[in-house]
């Protein structure tokens, strides 16, 4: 399996996967993509300094401030990048890269097994645009898009899944697993999230929400801006439009 970088996944996630999978008789595999990794220079992106002191880093990420919902700053400059830009540059390399190599891998072994591959994405990351349509988006079937994250929990209630996992913060996995979990990427808890996003699927007027939930009406018209913003993730790659030449 060889070694692994500390910073890139959290050794609990792989001993609950394991736990879990060996609970409902699943053949798995565990693949170490550190190697890869460090062969296209992905570690060059996150200074050693950094990566090595995992208490200053996850010091440094609980102190970081949001300037709104779904807008994370200072994101590069808190893990010692060069640049100070989240949507582009080594920032999203670093994280991004992470994410579609994994999803590269597990449609290998789907094609290879002649297995459909089965993605994780719910209603609420569906909606807001919460997940990577060529990473953890990429996938044959995706069975939990019909329900909201909170839907999820109660339907693993009701499944008797551990409640270790059930109760476990949802988090990418991609650096410091305990800390840069997805309610600490979108601001807010799933709860509330999954409150704003079903208020606003039924009509209700952001002044409406804001009032019923007790909560200020810009984070409500944030939420809604996430939802409106999405829909690019859901279409073809952008192409030029030609003219009939004809």
């Amino acid at each position: 399996m060889g070694k692994f970088r500390t910073t890139d996944s959290e050794a609990e996630n792989i001993r609950d996967a394991k736990y879990f999978a060996e609970k409902l008789k699943i053949d798995y595999k565990i693949i170490n993509l550190t190697p890869i990794f460090s062969q296209i220079g992905l570690y060059d992106i996150l200074p050693d300094k950094v990566a090595r002191n995992r208490k200053q880093l996850e010091k440094r990420f609980k102190n970081i401030r949001r300037s709104s919902t779904f807008t994370m700053v200072h994101s590069s400059s808190i893990l010692g990048l060069k640049t100070s830009k989240i949507k582009g540059g080594p920032a999203t390399a670093f994280t991004m890269t992470k994410v579609r190599l994994s999803g590269v891998i597990i449609n290998h072994y789907a094609r290879y097994h002649n297995y459909l591959s089965v993605g994780s994405t719910n209603k609420t990351e569906y909606t807001i645009g919460h997940y990577d349509k060529q990473g953890d988006g990429a996938c044959d079937i995706t069975l939990l898009r019909p329900l909201y994250k909170t839907q999820v929990r109660q339907l693993a209630k009701f499944l008797e899944v551990p409640r270790k996992i059930i109760v476990k913060a949802p988090s990418p996995d991609i650096l410091i697993g305990k800390v840069i979990t997805d309610e600490f990427i979108i601001g807010m808890s799933f709860d509330q999230l999954d409150a704003i996003l079903y208020l606003l699927e039924n009509g209700m007027k952001n002044s409406e929400i804001a009032e019923r939930l007790n909560i200020d009406v810009k984070i409500v018209g944030d939420v809604q801006n996430a939802v409106e913003n999405e829909g690019f993730r859901r279409t073809l790659p952008l192409g030029p439009e030609i003219s009939d030449l004809t």
